[in-house]
């Protein structure tokens, strides 16, 4: 379980032949990602991203780690104010009660940074009951990214984005919101070439 924001800021320009590259050296790590910024590549210097996640067994920031070395931007680690427990069956217990619920937990940290100065956002979240936890709808209403691009992206066990693409359009009704990405937790440090195509596709990387 985390347990700090991570927040960084770097927006070099490279190619595919670099993302790779920096995939490739990130793919040495073994299994577990460093918290140290990694090198960036910025598909258009124009577009300024941010990369927003919540993760809670490190899947998730896994993920928005390839993403970050691919595309550059700053990041932002979602945290709660009250951490989720570490032991799986009390998360669950937790989770469902949130989501029974319809709760907005409250954040840990505030966003640092205008988010006007952000044109595209990554959302990123492990799929719990079909959807985003809670924790990740307190994030996306406050702030609604009216006018924004969101790209979400999702760690899960067997349900893929589920439900979450609708949900966050609700959240969010005025963004425009771009396929996601999903894998499986299990797969998440072997899913450097799933990112990258996925990038390539939604054109987030030059060609």
């Amino acid at each position: 379980m985390e347990k700090r924001m991570v927040f960084w800021n770097t927006t070099p320009r490279h190619t595919r032949r670099d993302a790779l590259k920096g995939l490739a050296g990130l793919a040495v790590a073994v299994g577990v990602l460093p918290l140290a910024p990694l090198a960036a590549v910025a598909a258009d210097s124009s577009r300024n991203i941010l990369i927003a996640y919540f993760s809670h067994t490190g899947n998730t920031r896994t993920v928005a780690e390839m993403i970050h070395a691919a595309v550059g931007g700053d990041m932002f680690e979602i945290r709660a104010a009250e951490p989720y427990p570490s032991e799986h069956s009390a998360t669950e217990r937790r989770a469902r009660k949130e989501w029974e619920d319809n709760a907005r937990p409250a954040l840990a940290i505030e966003f640092p940074v205008d988010m006007s100065a952000y044109d595209a956002i990554f959302i990123g979240y492990p799929n719990w009951f079909r959807t985003t936890p809670m924790i990740v709808r307190t994030f996306l209403e406050q702030f609604g990214f009216a006018g924004k691009t969101l790209v979400p992206f999702c760690t899960h066990g067997g349900n893929g984005l589920a439900d979450s693409p609708r949900d966050i359009a609700q959240s969010c009704p005025q963004a425009t919101l771009v396929e996601g990405f999903a894998v499986r937790g299990s797969r998440a440090a072997k899913a450097q070439d799933d990112v990258l195509a996925w990038l390539q596709e939604k054109n987030f990387l030059t060609r």
